[in-house]
Order: C-alpha cells, then sequence, then structure tokens
C-alpha cells in the first residue's frame, strides 16, 4: 500500500501510481468534490476543505507538478466547490459550487477566475440567487458554459436546474 494523502497521481493508460515524494504529500483537511488536470501535470482540486497541507485554502487549490501547493494562486472561495472545468487555451479556469465570493469579487455559485492567479475575471458575472452549481460543460469553441445544478434563476431568468451563458460575458 501506499501513503497518499487525499488524492493520488496515476498514469492515465496504465494506471500505473505515481509516486510524489513524501515530503509532497499535501493532505487536505476536508473532503476533495472535483480534481482537474492544469493541462502542465498539476492540477486543480475544489471541494470541502479551508487547509492544504499547513497553508490555508478555502475550498480550492492548485497542486503543481512536483506535489507542491501553488502559493500564487488562492481564490479564497467562501463557500465549497463541486465543479471546473478549464479552458482549451488553459487560461480560464470555470468553477461552480455554493459560494458567493471567489477570486476576490462577488460570483454566486458561478465564476471564471484566471487560471494564473485565481482572481475571478472581471468580464464574467452570472447571478444565481439559490441552488449550488454542480456540473460544467464548454462548447467546443469556449464561447458557451453550459452549466447544470439545483437553481431556478440565472441572471433574472427562469431557468430550472440547467442553463448557458456565454462565456464572454456571462
Amino acid at each position: 500500500g501506499h501513503s497518499v494523502g487525499n488524492y493520488l497521481k496515476v498514469n492515465s493508460t496504465t494506471g500505473e501510481l505515481i509516486n510524489i515524494t513524501t515530503t509532497k504529500k499535501l493532505k487536505v483537511n476536508g473532503q476533495i468534490n472535483v480534481i482537474l488536470p492544469d493541462n502542465s501535470g498539476g492540477f486543480y482540486i475544489g471541494g470541502y476543505f479551508t487547509q492544504v497541507g499547513t497553508t490555508t485554502r478555502n475550498y480550492i487549490a492548485h497542486i503543481l507538478p512536483d506535489g507542491t501547493l501553488n502559493p500564487n494562486f488562492n481564490p479564497n472561495a467562501n463557500a465549497d466547490i463541486h465543479s471546473m472545468i478549464l479552458s482549451s487555451d488553459g487560461n480560464t479556469l470555470y468553477v461552480g459550487g455554493n459560494f458567493t465570493h471567489i477570486g476576490g469579487a462577488t460570483r454566486t455559485r458561478i465564476a471564471a477566475l484566471s487560471a494564473t492567479s485565481g482572481n475571478a475575471l472581471s468580464n464574467f458575472n452570472v447571478n444565481i440567487p439559490s441552488g449550488a452549481v454542480f456540473a460544467l460543460r464548454l462548447s467546443s469553441d469556449n464561447s458557451i458554459l453550459y452549466f447544470g445544478g439545483n437553481f431556478t434563476s440565472v441572471n433574472g431568468n427562469t431557468r430550472n436546474r440547467i442553463a448557458a451563458v456565454y462565456t464572454s460575458d456571462g
């Protein structure tokens, strides 16, 4: 058996465990709901946690390819993360959950973040007054973000549990 903390890395082709040295095994103090590759050998995690290793990270974090926590990525969400998807160019990380503040801005349950800094993108501000976002999908050209959850309103329009917005302006 291997001691891996709250997550492990495996080769997607062979299923073999990719070794992360003992000093770089980061324990998370809660549940991880979603793990998303960053396309550079690292990955993003989201869920119900407030600490990664010995560092405060509220509900979302970026783990670098060497298994260490990215010190420059800290969106500091105020509630749980359930879903994430990365734009095809790797620059924008879309997240969904129960939060109302993330990336230094008010964002209700869905947000577009800089994949590098974790800051909320100013041009994308969608209002979902209640309910959570559990699923995200981008159109093939990344121009539309589809999402599902237990909400009934998006940007003042009735949308029962499924909706779509333009990524250019939300």
